[in-house]
């Protein structure tokens, strides 16, 4: 009998070790991570449903159009008349709400405790801030492509097969799109560190080719435009400016990948007014403006300026000090990259005044 109590202590021991290593899994409300300053939860299903069916920030179901929901459901709608396209595609979208696996909480706890210490030991940011984390079935836009809505993340298992650094580096691209939408000044500071600014007309794309348009879910709206110089000849240059935009390709092949459906095209602005006329450039290339990010910022990922501020995000919180190594013997544009970085600094900062 004493023996079987000295086993039975033993086992309790181990038990409750195991509970305490685990962060008592059978009480666990779905909190991944949370201090008086940051809070992130995740979502009962009904609560995620409604987060992947609704956008009170970007207006997103409101914008998106036929093309892009047949893309991502792979599947024709254009001879439904019964139901409208967006409610049936919402209705498509509740039903890809999938389950965190313990182990999987544990991992977002972890990064995500990871990532906010970074974030605290760069700049005295602090306000409180409360997202949430969704965990989708099947990935919409393709392998490794997550994406947020209003202060939403949403992952896919392919989140969970990188490695840690990958996995810190994604979270934090995302949780850059969040303060984007959310910190005061974030766009404004931020965007023209990189060559950006603010357009005079709200989404005017969407005046051109609107059946064509795809909408970059983290990247709403394109009331940007890059200003970029075109070099006629050695000694005459001239600023042209350009909104990146990606459209449908005209042959659909809607059971493929998504982006393999897409283009990613420059739309060059004529005038300042607001008769704005329009064109894709002929002067401006797509490889010269993605080399432009690629060489000066290390930035291969240009579809948006939002996604442009993601990476470099990620690069200032998780890469510093590689980043950084060097910047005082780079010259000219190379020194671009510093700015940005130092904006980040100023803009989180701010948010404590």
């Amino acid at each position: 009998m004493g023996k079987l109590k000295a086993w039975f202590g033993i086992i309790l021991i181990l038990a409750i070790g195991i509970l305490i290593h685990f962060e008592f899994p059978f009480n666990d409300k779905g909190v991944v991570f949370k201090d008086e300053k940051f809070s992130e939860r995740i979502p009962s299903r009904a609560e995620a449903q409604n987060a992947l069916t609704t956008d009170t920030v970007d207006h997103f179901f409101e914008k998106i159009s036929l093309v892009d929901i047949e893309l991502q459901m792979k599947r024709n709608l254009t001879s439904n008349v019964k139901e409208n396209p967006k409610t049936v595609y919402q209705n498509y979208l509740r039903n890809e709400i999938g389950n965190f696996s313990f182990f999987e909480k544990r991992t977002l706890k972890r990064i995500a405790d990871d990532v906010f210490k970074k974030l605290e030991s760069k700049t005295s940011f602090g306000d409180p801030h409360n997202f949430q984390i969704v965990k989708i079935t099947k990935n919409i836009y393709g392998e490794n492509i997550f994406f947020t809505r209003n202060k939403t993340i949403f992952l896919t298992e392919d989140f969970f097969k990188l490695n840690e650094q990958q996995q810190a580096q994604t979270f934090a691209h995302e949780l850059s799109h969040i303060f984007s939408r959310y910190l005061k000044g974030y766009k404004e500071k931020l965007y023209p560190t990189i060559g950006f600014r603010r357009w005079g007309v709200f989404s005017h794309f969407m005046k051109f080719n609107q059946n064509k348009n795809l909408l970059n879910p983290d990247g709403v709206n394109s009331d940007w435009y890059f200003q970029f110089i075109i070099f006629d000849n050695p000694e005459d240059s001239t600023f042209e400016k350009f909104e990146p935009l990606i459209v449908s390709k005209d042959t659909l092949k809607k059971r493929k990948n998504y982006f393999e459906n897409c283009e990613f095209r420059l739309l060059k602005i004529n005038r300042s007014n607001s008769n704005n006329l329009y064109e894709y450039s002929p002067q401006m290339t797509i490889d010269v403006y993605n080399n432009y990010f690629k060489e000066n910022y290390g930035i291969t990922y240009t579809i948006h300026p939002d996604e442009i501020i993601a990476d470099l995000f990620a690069q200032w919180l998780i890469d510093e000090e590689k980043n950084l190594l060097g910047f005082e013997n780079l010259r000219g544009l190379k020194n671009l990259k510093r700015q940005t970085f130092e904006a980040f600094k100023e803009v989180l900062r701010k948010q404590n005044k």
